[in-house]
């Protein structure tokens, strides 16, 4: 059920929930400032029919922070008020969304708050532009990654939403299967998928029948091109590599944790997509008992 227009909601932290009526569709993660707008109009472009949630996360401050900079920092009412702007900015008066706002660390609230009301798709920015900024920022996109169960499109400024070109980091583990199912799931109708495993340069053999099947099986149904292509040599570097020679709009990964109870890890490789890629990057972990999680809607 699509929500009435031009409709902002004013939550408190802990409090009352979204309706019932809300769809349990894409949330996007927005702090109100410019980085975060890509996000937004990536959602309004993968959801132009129906209501998307925005969830807006004002960090609490700490007791030193509110002794030295008092006038710094923001009640829950300005920072509301910042994220209002930002829509009206970029969507004019005519609003379809629900805004949620809550107070915490930023990716720990977004991975719970999914987590708890079964959201399929969370959508934020990947950061600064720049590569080498991103590394210097707090890779926001990678900490959240780190702490959820729930699909993440993190979105690159500069690429299209839905995606005409998207690499598949194909691993033929249950992740990297979401991975492929979900790279579909925001791709463009004629987009044009490669779906990519990395051998490593020593290796006797290659799975390349396997690897066709899996490009034939995400073929069927869809309309745009599916290229299934083996590399040789480090996955990071390669998949890297592959993404700037083609223009990719998107890297879609799977998540790897080698632990349940500590959160400390996606697995290299994927670290590494997140922190260089050129372009958005979708990823798609596994659930605690390792089946994939679901993606109940489409573009």
């Amino acid at each position: 059920m699509v929500m009435p227009s031009a409709l902002l909601r004013r939550s408190q932290p802990v409090q009352a929930s979204p309706p019932e009526a809300w769809p349990r569709g894409i949330v996007v993660a927005s702090d109100g400032r410019a980085p975060s707008d890509v996000a937004l109009i990536a959602a309004r472009k993968l959801a132009p029919r129906s209501t998307f949630g925005v969830l807006s996360i004002l960090p609490a401050p700490s007791s030193n922070e509110r002794a030295v900079f008092p006038d710094d920092v923001l009640t829950a009412d300005e920072h509301m008020a910042i994220i209002e702007r930002q829509l009206q900015r970029l969507f004019g008066e005519a609003l379809d969304v629900w805004v949620e706002t809550e107070a915490g660390d930023p990716p720990a609230v977004i991975a719970s708050y999914a987590k708890s009301r079964g959201t399929p798709l969370v959508i934020t920015g990947i950061g600064r532009p720049r590569v080498r900024d991103r590394l210097l920022g707090d890779e926001s996109a990678l900490r959240l990654m780190r702490l959820t169960d729930t699909p993440i499109l993190a979105v690159a400024p500069g690429c299209e939403v839905p995606a005409r070109r998207v690499i598949i980091a194909m691993d033929f583990t249950p992740s990297s299967m979401g991975a492929a199912r979900l790279a579909l799931a925001i791709a463009s109708p004629q987009a044009e998928l490669f779906v990519i495993h990395v051998c490593a340069a020593t290796a006797a053999a290659a799975p390349e029948g396997r690897l066709h099947r899996v490009a034939q099986a995400l073929q069927t149904g869809f309309c745009g091109r599916v290229t299934a292509r083996m590399l040789r040599g480090d996955p990071g570097t390669e998949l890297l590599a592959f993404a700037n020679d083609c223009s990719a709009d998107a890297i879609a990964i799977g998540l790897h944790r080698h632990a349940r109870a500590e959160r400390i890890g996606i697995g290299a490789v994927a670290t590494r997509i997140v922190r260089c890629a050129p372009c958005s990057v979708v990823a798609a972990p596994c659930d605690v008992s390792g089946h994939q999680v679901q993606i109940p809607y489409a573009p």
